[in-house]
């Protein structure tokens, strides 16, 4: 039966939907303490873990906390937005080896950023540490799809992880935890961090070049060759102005820090081999086996670039092919043949997987008087700001498309029914707020979804079935009286 738009408050989100909420809605710039509260108490898992992390001995209160309202006042509103970071990055890997092993790489760069930040005497450490984070988050949202290739990338030596991905043909982890970042709202300062942390030289900005240093401090836990890496992060260091021995002082405490950060978290990462352990225990076998496979990568990047200088004379036209084909000119989202492609691709991954793909439709209520009263250019600045709703309301890995006239539908891999409420509701609400100018004057729009949601196995080649689906349940929403959603059954 479908569930009217109004109920939507009642259902309860999943703890990493509603830690997404509290980052996006502080990014608002008029937000309050009150309403990251409120996010909090509706969600008593998420609420628990703030209040657990708060009475932590890390956070050094001298009395205990009881009541969410307090915790978060005292996180305050950056402070809540860091712990939500924290908790979305340990909520996306899986409690497996390969889960643990991304999780530790992301949890090394975090306490390494925050511990390089006390050092320095930097103000709000704790988004250091959110920043730390979320450089090698790229690798966790891919793991979605493969997290066992995934944790081979994060077992190789951190330099060379942008150069096996690209081999691969694949998006690097450092422009996906970018893009990530700015999907979340978290601004272009930590974007342009995550994006270029891997980069030769350190980014001029304060925190690019905290980023840049942290990845090649944690970078030495992780190289095979230990004690060069740690030379070269003393020189790293050294070239930004920070001292020497603070490369040091830091890397013997991250292993405890790692530790005990993943604990505040509800994961056991298991043992971190100190520093002085890792010097000493590095044996030449292990150095000609890493100075070998550095062989092999080095040839590696010789082919790629070889392979880029050709690709180049052909990239122009291919680009120009690529966005006719398979981009919608007005919207710059994928259009209907783009949409049918990637909803057969996630079907597919779904029957293997035994996982759910749920579909939304989405149309703009009365488009055509809208028009007639408006004006075209006003109907093209409404279809323009729906593009920017539904990328506002997906996931990375999610598919948002135009597929014809006034219609968008919503590609939503890895959800269920609920979830696929929670993105309909979102995405509703989000229009429901636009002001738009016509020849008339101001006006404002809303829009009808529907919902339909199938799983694996058994769902390959389901995707009319899909379509015809989440179409019925477009017609029960406007029939309804429009602005709402429905979801309509397969």
């Amino acid at each position: 039966m479908a569930i009217p738009a109004r109920r939507m408050s009642t259902l309860p989100l999943p703890a990493a939907i509603s830690a997404i909420q509290i980052v996006q809605t502080a990014a608002k710039p008029s937000v309050t303490v009150n309403e990251l509260t409120d996010l909090c108490q509706k969600d008593p898992a998420l609420g628990a873990r703030v209040l657990a992390y708060v009475n932590s001995t890390g956070f050094g209160l001298n009395r205990r906390v009881t009541g969410v309202q307090h915790a978060v006042a005292l996180l305050g509103i950056r402070g809540t937005r860091n712990l939500a970071l924290a908790m979305c990055v340990a909520d996306m890997a899986p409690k497996s080896p390969a889960g643990d092993c991304l999780l530790t790489v992301c949890f090394r760069r975090g306490v390494t950023a925050k511990l390089l930040a006390e050092k320095l005497g930097r103000g709000n450490i704790d988004d250091y540490f959110a920043l730390g984070i979320l450089l090698d988050v790229g690798l966790l949202v891919k793991a979605r799809n493969d997290a066992e290739a995934c944790a081979e990338v994060a077992r190789s030596p951190a330099r060379t992880r942008i150069t096996l991905e690209r081999a691969a043909g694949q998006e690097d982890h450092a422009k996906l935890g970018a893009r990530l970042a700015r999907s979340w709202q978290l601004g272009e300062e930590i974007a342009n961090a995550i994006e270029q942390h891997h980069d030769r030289v350190a980014p001029s900005s304060q925190l690019g070049a905290a980023a840049w240093l942290t990845e090649t401090m944690a970078a030495v836990f992780e190289s095979g060759e230990a004690s060069k890496s740690r030379s070269q992060a003393i020189e790293a260091a050294v070239s930004i102005k920070v001292p020497a021995n603070t490369v040091d002082e830091i890397l013997r405490g991250a292993p405890q820090s790692l530790s005990s950060a993943a604990r505040h978290f509800g994961r056991d990462l298991g043992p971190q081999v100190s520093i002085d352990v890792l010097l000493r225990d590095t044996n030449e076998a292990l150095i000609d086996l890493n100075r070998n496979y550095a062989d092999v990568v080095s040839k590696l990047e010789a082919l790629l670039k070889e392979k880029e200088q050709l690709a180049a004379a052909l990239k122009h036209a291919d680009e120009r092919l690529s966005t006719l084909a398979l981009t919608d000119e007005l919207t710059g989202l994928p259009n209907h043949r783009a949409f049918r492609e990637a909803l057969i691709r996630d079907l597919a991954r779904a029957d293997r997987a035994s996982t759910a793909v749920a579909l939304i439709v989405l149309e703009v209520d009365l488009f055509a008087q809208l028009r007639e009263t408006h004006g075209h250019s006003a109907g093209d600045s409404v279809l323009y700001a729906i593009a920017e709703v539904v990328q506002r309301a997906v996931r990375t890995s999610d598919v948002p498309a135009r597929v014809g006239g006034e219609q968008f539908a919503l590609i939503l891999p890895n959800t269920n029914v609920q979830g696929a409420m929670v993105v309909a509701e979102r995405a509703r609400a989000l229009l429901a707020a636009y002001t738009f100018t016509g020849s008339h004057g101001v006006f404002q729009v809303t829009a009808s979804l529907g919902i339909a949601m199938t799983s694996g196995p058994g769902c390959r080649g389901r995707e009319d079935a899909l379509i015809a689906a989440a179409d019925s349940g477009l017609e029960m929403a406007k029939q309804a009286g429009r602005n709402r959603f429905m979801v309509g059954s397969l």
